[in-house]
């Protein structure tokens, strides 16, 4: 059996106001028979029958534990309940042959966890995690150093420390583009980063950062905005922030490997697709790209990835990057940790899908947009369900839902589309966006 932890980054690295119980339940796609789960909040039982009628797991098989008895608190996952004994000795009594200790975040609660249950070998790197190595592998200012030592290729850009560092940093860079990228140490999703731009009519709905500041046309308009958005960047002064290139037109792409005691092995690649700076799309296997620029995603990608496995990292580790207008590529993060894709490419693409098996098949997973009306998952299954939607096996086609759907954390949907051309993928979009959106995408 493996012990699964939907746990999420810490409050002790980044305080996060986001309700939890949608990710972390994620993890459900990576169970098996017997698996022990250990999330913020009991699993959304219609999810759970969705994942597990389509991965051929038992349900019933699978056991649940919450780290919050107190309704208040079940929106975040407590790492303090890995330290209480009673919660210790009651994962104890449930747990038999454990092959792998499979956390999120593997934080240094988890190696104190592990620790106590005597599992330490089954989480590789559990000395290193104890030490809160996760915030080392996951620091976007270290990660500049280490892809610099590994060799890959990185946009140009800085590792400031002060205002003035950081006020240099831009104007070189504003020298060049009329935008600017700021990025936190520690976020994701694009929350962490700003975009810092001159002209309002620059295309920018590619690139992945939730802020935008538009420079004024007063005197040091850069000496301005860093006053007011430094504590922001920097989190209150406590981390660098990283003052990086902007790049026109650039598609975001990644390439994801796994780290053990024995070497590093990739798993799987895809692409990220945005709007309106927002991630709305993931896109399983990989497609659409020269052989050239899959070569240098996953040469470069594996030299990342036997870097932070020799600094003592173990897991998953993805590797960012973004295809610039020549087809060079240059990496922006690496993210040490079981992220968004796992599922997408992994469990749904290769597991469920077989995507590569001919006749070959694409996912694309979607977060409904902000237009979408809120739902229930009942709602949303039952119009598949009634419109022929719903991922059939034979066929290997359809709609499937890859997250929670929960209406009291805003009824957002995230689905994947599995089809066999772009215009198959379309249609399926149409009918969904048809129903469900204000404003009418595809027509």
């Amino acid at each position: 059996m493996k012990i699964i932890i939907g746990n999420h980054i810490e409050h002790s690295i980044l305080k996060l106001s986001n309700d939890d119980r949608i990710f972390s339940q994620r993890v459900i796609w990576f169970a098996e028979d017997g698996d022990l789960i250990i999330l913020p909040s009991k699993p959304d039982m219609q999810f759970l029958q969705h994942v597990t009628s389509l991965t051929g797991v038992d349900a019933n098989s699978l056991k649940f534990f919450v780290t919050s008895n107190n309704k208040s608190n079940e929106k975040h996952f407590d790492p303090q309940a890995l330290y209480e004994e009673q919660f210790i000795n009651s994962i104890r009594k449930e747990i038999n042959n454990v092959t792998q200790v499979l956390p999120m975040w593997p934080s240094p609660a988890i190696a104190h966890f592990v620790e106590k249950l005597s599992l330490s070998d089954k989480l590789q790197g559990a000395s290193f995690f104890l030490q809160n190595g996760v915030e080392l592998v996951n620091n976007k200012a270290y990660f500049r150093v280490f892809a610099t030592a590994a060799g890959a290729p990185i946009a140009d850009g800085r590792v400031c420390h002060s205002i003035e560092e950081a006020e240099l940093a831009i104007r070189n860079l504003l020298s060049i583009n009329d935008a600017v990228m700021i990025k936190q140490a520690h976020n994701g999703a694009g929350a962490g980063n700003e975009l810092l731009i001159r002209d309002k009519s620059l295309g920018v709905g590619h690139v992945g950062a939730v802020h935008m500041h538009v420079l004024s046309t007063a005197n040091d308009p850069i000496k301005s905005y860093l006053d007011s958005r430094w504590n922001w960047a920097s989190a209150n002064g406590k981390r660098p922030v990283i003052i990086e290139e902007f790049i026109p037109d650039a598609k975001t792409i990644y390439a994801e490997f796994f780290a053990n005691d024995e070497g590093v092995y990739f798993t799987g690649s895809g692409r990220l697709g945005y709007t309106n700076q927002r991630l709305v799309t993931e896109i399983a296997p990989l497609r659409g790209i020269s052989k050239e620029v899959e070569t240098k995603l996953t040469t470069y990608g594996e030299s990342l990835a036997k870097f932070y496995q020799s600094i003592g990292y173990r897991g998953y580790l993805s590797a960012d990057a973004v295809i610039e207008k020549d087809d060079n590529i240059v990496f922006t993060e690496v993210n040490s940790r079981v992220g968004g894709s796992l599922h997408v490419y992994d469990s749904i693409a290769n597991k469920v899908v077989k995507a590569k098996e001919e006749p070959e098949r694409t996912v694309v997973q979607y977060h409904s947009p902000l237009n979408w009306t809120p739902v229930a998952f009942e709602t949303f299954h039952q119009f598949l369900e009634d419109n022929n939607l719903l991922y059939d096996s034979s066929k290997r086609k359809g709609i499937l839902i890859s997250l929670p759907i929960l209406l009291e954390v805003g009824g957002y949907v995230s689905f994947c589309i599995v089809y066999e051309n772009e215009q198959e993928e379309k249609q399926y979009y149409s009918l969904l966006d048809n129903h469900f959106s204000t404003k009418k995408l595809y027509l």
